[in-house]
C-alpha cells in the first residue's frame, strides 16, 4: 500500500527549539535572582546575612567567563537597584527605572572585570571577584554624574560594630571585600563539589578560599576590638537637635512658611536654660532666606539670645545676582547676631541640579516644570564652593547638609578644615521609613572614618547621636516633634588618615583593571596564534 505524500505545508514562523526558554532561564535567571537576593539587605536590616550569600548566584555563573557578561551584569545590577531603591517609586517611578538602568551600569563593569580575568584562568575567582567589587564600588563614588556609595555590599553590615570599625582603613569597600570572599569561599565549595563531588572536601584547595576568608574576618573583628578598646569616649559638647515633624505639603507652601518657623521656635524656646551649646534645626526648614527677610533674621537672633546657644538654622542662602540659590545653613550666635553660613557642596541631580541638560532650554524647560510639579521646587541651586567649619561656643563644627552624611568627601574635609563634631540637617519627609534606614546606615560609617560624634537634626526621623565608634547612642521616634538634648561623646583617639583610605580602595581597583588588562592582551596573543590557541 503506497503511503500518500504529506500535503505540502505553506510557510510559518520557525518554532522555537526545545528547551530554549529552558536554556535563557539558565543563562539569565541567576544574575535576576543574585540581584534580588543582594538587593534584600537594604530593605531590612534583619536580612543583613543575606549579604554574605547574595552575590553567589553570580559567582556561580561566571566562574569559567560567561558570554555577554556585561549585558547580564547589568540585567542583575538593575534588579538589585530598582528593588533595593524601591522607595523612590513613592516619588516618582520614572526616576527609580532610570537609576537602575544607570547604577546597574556599575554592577556590569564587574561582571565584565571577571568574566574577561576567568576567562584567561589569570587568578581564581575568589580572588578577583572582591577586587570587582571594590573597583565599581569606586567608579560609582569618583567616575559618575554625581558621587554617590548608596548600594555598597559593605553598606548593609553597619551593625555588626566591630568589624565595621575597618571602614577607616579603606572606606566601607574594606566591608564590601569581606563579603566578597565569604561568598566566594562559598562559590568555589560548591564548584568543586560539583566538579569532584565528597571527594573535593579532602582537597586542600577546595578550603584554600575559606581559609581566607577566616583570616580577612578575624583580621577585622581583631582590628575592630583593638579601636574600641582604644576609644574612651567623654562626654562632649551639649546640644539640642530639633525635629519639627511638619509635612511636607506644610512645608513647601509659601503661606505656611512663617507657621513653620513659630513652630521650630516654640520647640527651640523650650530648650532656654538648659546650659547648651548649639542647637540645630533641619535642612531648609521653611525655604525661608533670612538674609533678605529682615524680621526672619530678627527672630532667629531673637531665639539664640532666649536660649543662650548658638542656633544653626537650614534655609535657602542667596548669592550674588544672576546666580540660584543654595541649600545653606546659619549659624546665629547667643548675641543673636548671624555670624556664619555654609552650603550644601553634592547637589543632588534632577533634584537641584540638572547635568548638561541644564544648557538645552528645549530640554531643561519641560523637565524643570515636570520636576518642580513632583517636588514642590525647581533644580536649579549653587554648589558650596569648600568647606566652611562653623565655630561656636569651644567646639568647631561641620555641618552636612541633605545627603551630605551619605558619602565620604564632605565630611574629610570638614574635619581636615578643624571641625570636632559634624552636625547633620537634612530633610526626609519625601520619602518612606527604607530610605530613612538606608540613609542613617551610610551616616554610621562618616563618624567612624573621621572618628567624630555626630548629630542629626531632621524633619521627620532619624533625629539621633552617633558616636565615634558608629553606634547609634540617642534617637528621637520617627514621625514625632521634638528635641534631643544630648552631649555628644567624643574622643581623643586619631582617625587613620583619609588618604589610607583612598590608597587602599583604589589600589584594590586597579589590581582589577590590571588583572583584565592582561586577561585581553593574553586572548589577544592566542587569537593572532592559532597554534598556541590550541595548545593545552
Amino acid at each position: 500500500m503506497a503511503v500518500p505524500d504529506p500535503a505540502p505545508s505553506t510557510p510559518g514562523p520557525a518554532a522555537s527549539p526545545p528547551g530554549a526558554a529552558h536554556g535563557l532561564l539558565r543563562s539569565w535567571g541567576p544574575w535576576l535572582a543574585g540581584g534580588l537576593l543582594m538587593a534584600l539587605p537594604f530593605l531590612s536590616p534583619s536580612l543583613a546575612a543575606v549579604t554574605l550569600v547574595g552575590p553567589v548566584p553570580w559567582l556561580l555563573t561566571v566562574h569559567r567567563g560567561v558570554k555577554h557578561a556585561f549585558l547580564k551584569g547589568w540585567a542583575g545590577g538593575f534588579v538589585l537597584v530598582f528593588v533595593a531603591l524601591s522607595w523612590m517609586h513613592h516619588v516618582a517611578s520614572f526616576i527609580a527605572f532610570a537609576s537602575g538602568i544607570y547604577f546597574g551600569l556599575f554592577f556590569a563593569v564587574w561582571a565584565w572585570l571577571v568574566s574577561t580575568v576567568r576567562r584567561a584562568r589569570l587568578v581564581p575567582l575568589w580572588v578577583i571577584a572582591p577586587l570587582a567589587g571594590v573597583a565599581y564600588e569606586s567608579l560609582a563614588l569618583h567616575v559618575t554624574i554625581f558621587p554617590v556609595n548608596w548600594l555598597y555590599l559593605g553598606h548593609s553590615m553597619w551593625p555588626l560594630t566591630l568589624p565595621a570599625q575597618v571602614v577607616e582603613l579603606g572606606s566601607v569597600q574594606l566591608l564590601s571585600v569581606l563579603a566578597w570572599t565569604v561568598a566566594g569561599a562559598i562559590a568555589e565549595l560548591v564548584l568543586a563539589l560539583r566538579a569532584s563531588g565528597r571527594a573535593a572536601l579532602s582537597a586542600q584547595a577546595t578550603w584554600t578560599p575559606a581559609a581566607v576568608a577566616m583570616i580577612a574576618w578575624a583580621f577585622a573583628l581583631s582590628w575592630g576590638t583593638a579601636r574600641l578598646a582604644a576609644l574612651d569616649l567623654q562626654p562632649g559638647p551639649a546640644v539640642g537637635l530639633v525635629q519639627g515633624n511638619v509635612e511636607q505639603s506644610i512645608r513647601l507652601d509659601p503661606e505656611q512658611r512663617a507657621e513653620v518657623v513659630l513652630h521650630h521656635g516654640r520647640l527651640t524656646e523650650s530648650l532656654a536654660g538648659r546650659g547648651l551649646e548649639l542647637i540645630a534645626w533641619p535642612e531648609s526648614t521653611c525655604s525661608a532666606t533670612p538674609e533678605v527677610q529682615p524680621d526672619l533674621d530678627a527672630y532667629l537672633g531673637h531665639l539664640a539670645r532666649v536660649t543662650g546657644a548658638h542656633l544653626l538654622v537650614g534655609a535657602i542662602g542667596i548669592n550674588e545676582p544672576g546666580e540660584p540659590p543654595s541649600n545653606s545653613a546659619f549659624l546665629y550666635s547667643p548675641e543673636g547676631r548671624r555670624v556664619a553660613r555654609t552650603d550644601k557642596r553634592v547637589l543632588v541631580v534632577f533634584a537641584e541640579t540638572l547635568p548638561v541638560i541644564h544648557r538645552i532650554p528645549a530640554l531643561r524647560d519641560p523637565i524643570s516644570d515636570w520636576l518642580s510639579e513632583k517636588m514642590g521646587f525647581r533644580p536649579f541651586l549653587k554648589r558650596g564652593e569648600r568647606a566652611v567649619p562653623l565655630q561656636a561656643g569651644n567646639t568647631t563644627y561641620g555641618a552636612l547638609i541633605c545627603y551630605g552624611d551619605t558619602i565620604p568627601q564632605p565630611s574629610e574635609e570638614l574635619h581636615a578644615a578643624g571641625a570636632e563634631a559634624l552636625l547633620t540637617l537634612s530633610n526626609e519627609a519625601w520619602f518612606p521609613p527604607g530610605e530613612l534606614d538606608q540613609h542613617l546606615a551610610l551616616a554610621t560609617f562618616r563618624a567612624i572614618e573621621n572618628r567624630l560624634p555626630m548629630g542629626r537634626s531632621t524633619n521627620t526621623g532619624d533625629t539621633c547621636v552617633i558616636d565615634p565608634a558608629g553606634r547609634i547612642v540617642e534617637r528621637l521616634p520617627r514621625d514625632e516633634e521634638g528635641v534631643l538634648v544630648a552631649r555628644l561623646p567624643v574622643t581623643e583617639l586619631k582617625p587613620v588618615p583619609a588618604w589610607v583610605r583612598r590608597a587602599v580602595t583604589w589600589s584594590l581597583s586597579l589590581a582589577a583593571f590590571v588583572l583584565a588588562a592582561l586577561a585581553l592582551s593574553r586572548r589577544c596573543v592566542l587569537t593572532s596564534d592559532p597554534k598556541r590557541e590550541a595548545s593545552p
